[in-house]
């Protein structure tokens, strides 16, 4: 096989063996991380035997083709991984803020339905709702609430209820200034198939809360994790491919196949990074 023929042919002078020193640790320890999610039921179980079998495949192929140029591709592979902890890390924090957000809507939907009077309720649902990103609706069922409140003064207090509110009023506000993705504020379709109007907080057909149930049962951490495994393996596979077209074909056809084997391994990256999990600054589109 001339791609192996040559590989032989042209060993770089690093020591392999040196080489396979700084692979085993970095590969082991991708393994023992794929497992660690595995046994947290942060990823699928396709997907980390997916990456496992990547991590594997990659290393034998290491073994097997003793070009150093391959090794350092190797290398590069098993570092792209942990270059992309920091990152996964920050992301997986933000979907534990999520879930606590998850948790405060189901609290506070729960509040207003056992006591529809308990204005502090309403603004702590439309704050989870703020968090959770549905902007729009958080707005209107703010604004709403604040509406209904009199402003007439208490000749006692020197104050109207609404006068009560005046912290959660500037907080609407600020989240009017700030409000710039219409996406945000559309009306939300129910699992009835009913079209809910922006600030209902019950589906009008079958009184299910259907707000809530947009979020629950969803592990974003999960869902993340899994993306970022098989992120990682196209990543690796479009390295691969671009060393080997490199090394067989080299010249013009060579550095075309190279070329484009990392602007794929770009793509796959920006795709990664185009969508984040936000928490409390607004949220999560996964």
């Amino acid at each position: 096989m001339e791609f192996l023929q040559a590989s032989y042919a042209n060993l770089d002078a690093i020591p392999r063996f040196f080489l396979t020193l700084i692979t085993i640790p970095l590969f082991g320890l991708g393994i023992l991380k794929c497992i660690h999610w595995l046994l947290l039921g942060e990823v699928e179980l396709w997907q980390g035997l997916l990456a496992m079998g990547a991590l594997v495949g990659y290393w034998i192929f290491f073994l097997i083709v003793p070009s150093d140029t391959v090794a350092i591709a190797m290398i590069a592979i098993a570092i792209t991984l942990f270059a992309l902890m920091p990152y996964a890390q920050g992301q997986l924090a933000r979907a534990d803020f999520h879930a606590i957000d998850v948790q405060k809507l189901e609290r506070a939907y729960q509040a207003v339905y056992e006591r529809p009077e308990a204005v502090p309720a309403y603004f702590q649902l439309a704050e989870a709702l703020y968090n959770l990103g549905l902007d729009g609706h958080a707005i209107v069922i703010a604004e709403n609430t604040l509406n209904g409140l009199s402003q007439n003064l208490d000749p006692l207090r020197n104050r109207s209820p609404r006068d009560l509110y005046k912290e959660e009023e500037y907080r609407m506000n600020q989240w009017k200034r700030r409000y710039t993705d219409p996406k945000r504020g559309q009306p939300i379709k129910c699992k009835c198939g009913y079209m809910n109007p922006v600030g209902t907080l019950s589906c009008q057909r079958c009184q299910a809360p259907y707000l809530v149930e947009q979020f629950r049962g969803k592990n974003l951490k999960a869902q993340f994790t899994g993306r970022l495994l098989v992120s990682w393996v196209l990543i690796g596979a479009a390295l691969l491919v671009a060393v080997i077209a490199l090394l067989q074909f080299g010249g013009p056809v060579g550095l075309v196949g190279f070329l484009a084997a990392l602007a794929l391994a770009g793509l796959v990256i920006w795709l990664l990074f185009r969508t984040e999990i936000r928490s409390y600054d607004n949220v999560v589109d996964i």
